[in-house]
């Protein structure tokens, strides 16, 4: 609200307060230093130059010097209009000279010094040749398209990549382990004897577990125990079968009594998709901290702290993925690194933090306040008297007051999932008191967030749509009439 009302007035047209007077300029500085304090919610005897430099407030006399020189270099680069462009003449010398290098511009002769030094032709140029050269020729506009391009690229991957855990989660999202990964995961921290051993290293990886089971139990399907094996095999070597023969039989009949690990696995289209997006998010974060000019800074807000470790769970648990068999196939304690990345949802909020409405709403939050801690404590009040009455009234419904706040909770909000709910008589008249209660509650304090959001929410619109307003121009119709001769 600051912005649209205050810090807008400020920097309308505030081109034409270079070089006013400074008693004119500490008036405003005033109506800036107030803005600040309210913001900030600091007391008046706090110096005021700290608590801009955190806003990042230019103070009021160096607001028209920045959108000067913005004028100046927009210009230079093609970005500014024609009536500035024609005010702005850059400085080429007719022969060469080390000043033909300096980006320079023209400093136009003026007749008047009070009047004539306010000139935007005159203040652009005195300001640009001020500048340092190195911060002259930097070229660091970003066009808005690019930028465009940039957040939907992030908000492309950042949608894949809840996409790709939400689905892979899916039954029809999932395989049957092959022979291989069965293997691996059977004779992980598992010893078996060599033949079996041997015998699983030489399988084709392309396979089935399901398939090399299925052959194994059709072929030796009619031996229902060991003693009926032991009889059929000393028949075999009675009547002189081969030793390899007889040891494969007996290998088979190993492998029948071990129970491959019946697990799914998640398409290996997923693990691409992780893969692609953890690098696209890791060159993103180190691009940041390369161009950040304080680690330090970038590092109070919590949405970048948040989104550094999502980074580096996702990539811990992808490692881990690949080095440890049972963290890739079984459901574990290290599982919370592969779902913490549904954190990366807060990057949306980064993107959505300058949209109106979601200020509206945080700022409403913090106004509102009080209110909120109000229908909290009368919440809290409420769900302990009904949730304890319950309790002590349906012994055999409700096994503790635990228990009972729960459904005390469910009831106030008028959620009612319908897992608890009273039985008796004198248990069902707690209930109704309980839902009726909440709906009270609920309609005396939401109401006021509700007005105070939809009044802001409509002030914002209105200030904006007055923003973005383009200015009508009026075009002057001549008639001009054939000349009688």
């Amino acid at each position: 609200m600051v912005n649209a009302v205050i810090t807008a007035r400020l920097d309308y047209g505030n081109c034409l307060l270079y070089g006013v007077s400074k008693a004119l300029l500490d008036r405003i500085q005033k109506v800036q230093n107030t803005a600040a304090r309210l913001v900030t919610r600091s007391s008046k005897r706090e110096h005021i130059t700290p608590i801009l430099a955190d806003l990042h407030w230019l103070p009021v006399s160096f607001r028209p010097q920045y959108k000067i020189l913005t004028y100046v270099y927009q210009s230079l680069h093609g970005l500014a209009p024609s009536y500035i462009k024609d005010l702005i003449m850059e400085y080429k010398p007719t022969r060469s000279l080390r000043s033909e290098s300096t980006s320079r511009l023209v400093v136009p002769k003026i007749r008047t010094k009070t009047y004539g030094e306010r000139r935007l032709g005159w203040a652009a140029a005195f300001l640009w040749n001020d500048l340092p050269n190195d911060i002259k020729q930097k070229r660091i506009f970003i066009s808005e398209s690019f930028l465009q391009v940039y957040l939907g690229f992030i908000i492309l991957f950042v949608l894949l990549s809840l996409a790709s855990l939400s689905l892979s989660t899916l039954p029809i999202f999932q395989r049957k382990l092959t022979i291989c990964e069965a293997r691996d995961l059977l004779l992980y921290n598992h010893k078996y004897e060599d033949d079996i051993e041997n015998f699983f290293a030489k399988v084709k990886c392309d396979s089935s577990a399901e398939d090399v089971l299925r052959s194994i139990y059709l072929k030796y399907g009619n031996y229902t125990d060991d003693e009926t094996f032991q009889e059929d095999i000393k028949e075999k070597e009675a009547s002189g079968m081969g030793k390899e023969y007889i040891n494969e039989m007996k290998l088979k009949w190993k492998l029948k009594k071990i129970s491959l690990p019946n697990k799914s696995a998640r398409l290996k289209v997923f693990d691409l998709i992780d893969l692609i997006v953890l690098v696209v998010f890791a060159v993103d974060l180190i691009l940041r901290l390369v161009t950040c000019p304080s680690i330090a800074s970038y590092y109070k807000s919590a949405l970048n702290v948040i989104d550094t470790v999502v980074l580096i769970c996702g990539i811990l648990g992808y490692v881990l993925e690949k080095v440890l068999i049972n963290f890739t196939y079984d459901r574990g304690d290290l599982d919370i690194l592969v779902y913490l990345q549904q954190l990366r949802v807060f990057r949306l909020i980064r993107v959505v933090q300058n949209v109106a409405a979601i200020k509206v709403l945080a700022f409403c939050f913090k106004t509102n306040i009080k209110e909120i801690l109000i229908l909290m404590l009368f919440l809290f009040v409420g769900v302990n008297i009904f949730a304890n009455m319950l309790f002590f009234v349906e012994p055999k419904n409700i096994s503790s007051i635990p228990q009972a706040w729960w459904w005390g909770i469910i009831t106030m909000t008028t959620v009612g999932y319908g897992d608890l709910y009273p039985v008796t008589f004198s248990g069902r008249i707690i209930g109704s008191l309980c839902a009726v209660s909440g709906v009270i509650v609920l309609a005396l304090i939401i109401p006021i967030f509700v007005n105070n959001f939809l009044a802001l929410y409509e002030l914002a619109c209105l200030l904006q749509k007055e923003k973005d307003r383009k200015p009508k121009t009026k075009t002057l119709k001549i008639k001009v009439e054939p000349s009688k001769f």
